[in-house]
This record gives structure tokens, sequence and C-alpha cells, in this order.
């Protein structure tokens, strides 16, 4: 009988041998049963902070951490305080457009200041209509009138008041008819004095009076009669010229640009001008001498000149207008200049060659 034969040992990769080679002449790696007590819930794991996900870090979840560099926290931490800024100013600047204009303020115990406002005006009101009376009163009977004049002082300081602005010139309160009181003739003609006009018109033209508060109060009618009157001084009379053409202009419809305006045009020829100016030096030199040989009056005493300095009609203008196709002054010397430059050059290329 042959004998058995041995199975042939199993041909196996050269890569695979190596491995197993390696496997076996490689030491045992210390501390191998080292995980066999690890239990996972008893982990020591130091406590942080939640973060707080608003719209800066919102944006970076789920991207890669970018490498850091040196300052780099510094000007990432700047640039959040700096956006959160931003943010805030722009929000603030967005509540304070939305809000209107007129707004309530109230004090931390809950009085309500626009009330106090209204009611501290609506006493003025009534304070200055009655001093308006009694002074018409004290002028019938022949006494110094000085109810106003005393007042004037609280009335300018109230006018002045820029946290009131609005319920001044409120047509429901109507304070300015109480102005107007202080500002118009008394019974007798007289003007109110100097101070009362002066202070005023001066508070008058510091407040945003619209049409509404001058149906109300009726005080456009008394700067009417300053402006068309003789008896106020001209510096009254100027500003209340100013006043009535700011508190019109926006009823007209007009602007306030100087280079819009539209002036009163006149004709106007300088031939005929020096023809009725012309006069003998004798005739000049007699008039000067029969002015000065008159009595002292009011009329020709040593006084400053008063002449005006600004001028409301524009004189027409006389330029001819020229053509499109003229050509302009000066264009016959530019027009040498280039032929000589043009000679020039041609004569510096000719040398050349």
């Amino acid at each position: 009988m042959s004998e058995p034969r041995s199975p042939e040992p199993e041909l196996k990769p050269a890569a695979e041998v190596d491995e197993q080679q390696q496997q076996q002449e490689a030491p045992p790696t210390p501390g191998g049963d080292a995980f066999e007590d690890f239990d996972p819930e008893n982990v020591d794991i130091e406590d942080r902070p939640q973060l707080a996900i608003d719209e800066d870090n919102l944006k970076l979840i789920g991207r890669h951490k970018r490498k850091r560099t040196e300052g780099g926290d510094e000007e990432r931490s700047k640039r959040k305080r700096e956006g959160r800024r931003r943010r805030a100013l722009d929000r603030a600047m967005d509540e304070a457009l939305k809000k209107p204009t007129k707004r309530r303020f109230r004090k931390a115990d809950g009085i309500d200041l626009e009330q106090m406002a209204d009611a501290e005006i609506e006493d003025m009101r009534k304070r200055m209509t009655h001093a308006a009376q009694m002074d018409a009163i004290n002028r019938r009977e022949g006494k110094p009138a000085m109810h106003k004049l005393k007042m004037l002082p609280e009335v300018v300081s109230l006018l002045n008041r820029n946290q009131y602005v609005n319920s001044l010139v409120d047509p429901e309160i109507n304070l300015l008819e109480a102005v107007k009181f202080f500002l118009e003739p008394l019974d007798d003609g007289s003007l109110p004095a100097y101070n009362i006009q002066r202070d005023l018109m001066t508070a008058l033209g510091k407040l945003p009076i619209n049409k509404e508060a001058l149906v109300a109060s009726g005080i456009g009618k008394v700067i009417v009669f300053y402006t068309r009157s003789k008896r106020p001084e001209p510096g009254i009379k100027r500003m209340a010229e100013r006043l009535l053409a700011e508190w019109t202009r926006p009823i007209l419809q007009r602007s306030d640009d100087y280079s819009k305006r539209v002036y009163q045009e006149a004709a106007f020829d300088p031939t005929k001008l020096s023809a009725t100016r012309t006069q003998s030096v004798q005739a000049t030199a007699a008039e000067a001498r029969a002015r000065e040989l008159l009595p002292p009056r009011l009329a020709n005493r040593a006084r400053a000149d008063m002449t005006h300095t600004s001028y409301t009609v524009v004189p027409r203008p006389t330029m001819v207008q020229e053509s499109k196709f003229a050509r302009p002054l000066g264009a016959s010397g530019e027009d040498r200049f280039r032929k000589m430059r043009a000679r020039q050059i041609a004569a510096s290329k000719g040398s050349r060659r």
C-alpha cells in the first residue's frame, strides 16, 4: 500500500506573508488591557458654557475652522463689537424715523410733561390777554400802560424754549393770538413799546409757524400793518418784511433759492439820466450856499446818511443775442496761435531732415 501524502501547503501572496511576519516580530503593546474597565458614563468632561447662537455665528455652523494667526481672536472680537454697534445704531435710526415728530415724554413717576407744557402755555396766554386788556383800559384813563412791558421777559423766555416748539404754534392753544394782542396798536392808535416790538418779532422769526397757526391767530394782519405803516422804526419794519416773506413763501409756493428768484425789471436809458443831471457849476454852488444860510432845523442838521443799500428793481438787459453760428470772443487770436504753432513744428521737422 502506498503511504498517504501530506497536504500541500497553501500558497499565499508575498504581501500577506510579510504582514504576518511583522505581526509576529512586533512586541506586545503595553497596557493593552487598560480599556477593559472603561465606563463612558463616568468620564470627567470639562463643563463649558453653551455658545449662544446669534446672527454672527449662525452662518459659521458647518464650516471648516480657519487657521488662527497671532491676534486673530482680538481682531475677530473687535469686528463683532463694531458690527453690533453698527446694527444698534441702524435700529435706533430706524426707530427715530418711524416715530412721529410730536412725542410724549414722561418722567419716572408718570407725569406727562407735554400736558404740563400745554397747561403752562395756556396760563401764559390768559395772562397775556389780561395784560393787553389792562393796558387798553389804562390808556383810556390816561394812565401809563406797563402791564405788557412787565410781562415781556416771561413771554420771551417761553417763546425761546425749544422743547415747547410744537405747543407754541399749536392752533388749539393759540398762544400766537396773545402775541398779536401785544403787537397790535392800542385803541388810541399808539404803537407798543419798542422793546415789545423788537423782542417779540425776533422770537417769532425762530418759530416754525404754518398756515393753520396764521389763520387761527390772525398775527399775519399785524405784521402786514407793520410793513405798510410809516410809524414803526426802520429796523422793526425790515424785521416785519422778513417775517412776511418767510410766512408767505410756502403759501405762494415760492422757493427760497436766490438763483430762482424773480426780480422786477424796468427799462433804463443812461442817456436820459445824464441829461437830467447835467447842471452848471454856478447853479450847484448857489444851491449849496442857500442851504447853508437856512436856519437850523431838523431837516438840515448833521446826521447819518440813510440811503438805500439794496435794490428791488433790476434793469432790463439790452445785450444783443448772438447767433449760434457766431464765433466767440478771442477765436481769431486762437487761430493765429494755432497757425504759428503749426509753422514752428513744420520748421523743426525740416531742420531735422
